[in-house]
């Protein structure tokens, strides 16, 4: 009998870009599968040029903005998509922005993460980590009182400390 993993090791196989996108962003694909579509597809960023990482509509961009936002990704491949996007950030800041972004709405991002990037000169990535329901409320009151606030959270601060509550 065929386990539920050798399953969609079997999917990954057919090499089919639309599945590997659905896949990544699946809630019920196993662990072990995020993990292999993760580390095929940070291999496949790591060749890509810097007119590959602006296209928003590539596969390898897709795949790896979908991993970014799931919940099941596992935390250390969270955090090797972390290095990718601090490590793009110079070469195309729109390509880490949007992958920081897919990053900050993650509810299993690690705090530290989010630490880090309440403070991004982006109020996108600021907005998303508002938004994300594990964010601790030190992070919501230091994104509140930013200088940027307003444009960060949209004039909804006293809502967002309510969450303390």
């Amino acid at each position: 009998m065929i386990t539920l993993v050798e399953m969609y090791n079997k999917i990954l196989e057919i090499n089919s870009d639309a599945l590997i996108i659905r896949l990544a962003e699946d809630s019920r694909t196993p662990v072990e599968i995020l993990e292999r579509i993760g580390q095929e597809e940070l291999e496949k960023l790591e060749r890509a040029t810097k007119k590959d990482l602006e296209k928003q509509s590539s596969i390898p961009n897709t795949v790896i903005f979908n991993l970014a936002a799931n919940p099941l990704t596992p935390v250390e491949l969270l955090k090797q998509i972390a290095e990718k996007a601090e490590k793009e950030q110079k070469r195309t800041r729109g390509f880490a922005f949007r992958l920081k972004s897919s990053l900050a709405r993650n509810p299993s991002i690690p705090v530290e993460l989010l630490e880090k990037w309440a403070e991004d000169e982006r109020c996108f990535v600021r907005n998303y980590i508002a938004q994300n329901p594990s964010t601790p409320t030190e992070i919501l009151e230091k994104i509140a009182y930013n200088e940027y606030w307003e444009y960060t959270i949209k004039g909804q601060r006293e809502e967002l400390l309510a969450r303390e509550d």
